[in-house]
């Protein structure tokens, strides 16, 4: 029933019920965070014969006709080990890889040297190899040195070493977006077609998600993960993210200082980073803030990063070791992600993709019989970490929580 009125019409506010008109702006604003920031670093292009491509990108791509990509790594041998006790002649250590017998070894404490007389479960004796005699205590160093065979020597010891198998799974991934056949014609604020404008944001939300398991998802330890007690009654594949690749840390014990990013968090990150090498790190806005705020202080040497040509901003920190390029990502502004951060190297990193079914639109997947539409963004893709691992860095309690 309409309204009866004892006073002068007023303006109201417009209602959904009332004739009065209201005014829309002929734009919507997308709320997104910054989206995309890790994929934009992808190269970008088709893949042909599978071959990496490496156009206008720091990361990679290449497919694979499997769904577990594979490569292998090759870890040097072990150089450096430590004492665990000292028994009188006997020298407990906690591992003893890749040492042999007639080995020299260099306390590292006190810069003795002796030669490994007889080595069996980690115990080790040693002969000094001067007259002074070679002193060592539990917690010492001892750094691997060339063996010293005796004349006419005979069965040398074989130390040798196989490369490590590494692989990552391929996942599928699927994001619809469906609409009536009369809701298409229908006119709205803001849009000339809402069925574009639907699959438009349907893509940038399923590159976000994309994204974020590329960064933190973990694989099954076989290829697919059984789903039979699932409802599905499936199998599916996850990748492993590079979160969950790294098998270098650093934990700032709740106070990230520039001393401790110039100094000691080189010395945790993999020693097989070259200097010279690009070197990202990931990270939130708090702890971007920080640094910026060392360098405004004069604390560390900061200047513009190289990354503006692919749509994303970033500045560069000098360390000891490699020069690190810090870039805003907008996951790391969530909940404790923002006390951590993410380092690697992007020349590592390889986008793999099923063939024929990397990241595109496929239109019309609808039924016969649907008086509608349905388009989706698919794909089947994983990422390789080509040092499995080896140069990736997690950076953890950067705050005080």
């Amino acid at each position: 029933m309409a309204t009866n009125f004892t006073s002068a019409y007023t303006g109201r506010d417009p209602s959904t019920t009332g004739t009065q008109k209201r005014s829309v702006h002929d734009k919507i604003r997308n709320l997104f965070p910054g989206a995309s920031t890790f994929l934009a670093l992808v190269a970008y292009g088709e893949i042909k014969k599978g071959e990496l491509t490496k156009r206008k990108g720091m990361i990679s791509k290449t497919t694979c006709s499997q769904r577990r990509y594979e490569w292998f790594t090759y870890t040097p041998w072990t150089i450096e080990y430590t004492v665990k006790s000292v028994n009188d002649a006997n020298i407990e250590l906690t591992a003893s890889n890749n040492l042999a017998v007639r080995r020299c070894v260099l306390n590292l404490s006190n810069m003795d040297v002796a030669r490994v007389v007889t080595l069996s479960n980690n115990v080790i004796t040693v002969a000094s190899i001067n007259d002074a005699a070679f002193t060592v205590k539990a917690g010492d160093k001892l750094l691997a040195l060339a063996p010293a065979y005796e004349e006419n020597s005979e069965n040398p010891a074989v130390i040798m070493k196989d490369e490590d198998n590494q692989y990552n799974v391929m996942q599928i991934v699927r994001f619809p977006v469906s609409i009536s056949a009369s809701a298409k014609t229908q006119e709205h604020f803001g849009m000339e077609n809402i069925f574009s404008r639907l699959s438009e944001k349907n893509m940038i939300e399923g590159m976000r998600l994309v994204e974020h398991s590329m960064l933190f998802s973990e694989r099954a330890y076989t290829t697919t993960t059984d789903l039979t007690a699932d409802t599905t009654n499936g199998s599916f594949g996850t990748m492993r993210g590079l979160w969950n690749w790294a098998q270098k840390s650093f934990d700032c014990g709740g106070a990230m200082t520039p001393e401790k990013f110039i100094k000691d968090l080189p010395l945790q990150m993999s020693d097989t980073i070259n200097d010279n090498q690009k070197v990202v790190m990931l990270c939130g806005r708090k702890v971007f803030g920080e640094m910026q705020m060392w360098a405004a202080d004069k604390w560390m040497y900061s200047e513009p990063g190289d990354m503006e040509k692919y749509g994303v901003t970033s500045r560069k920190f000098q360390t000891s070791g490699p020069e690190i390029e810090v870039v805003k990502h907008a996951v790391f502004d969530r909940d404790d992600l923002s006390n951590k951060a993410l380092i690697f190297c992007p020349e590592d990193l390889v986008y793999v993709a099923r063939k024929g079914r990397d990241l595109q639109p496929r239109k019309g997947i609808q039924s016969n019989s649907r008086d509608g539409y349905e388009d989706e963004i698919f794909g089947e893709l994983t990422i390789a970490e080509l040092t499995g691992g080896l140069n990736v860095c997690k950076v953890t309690d950067w705050f005080v929580r």
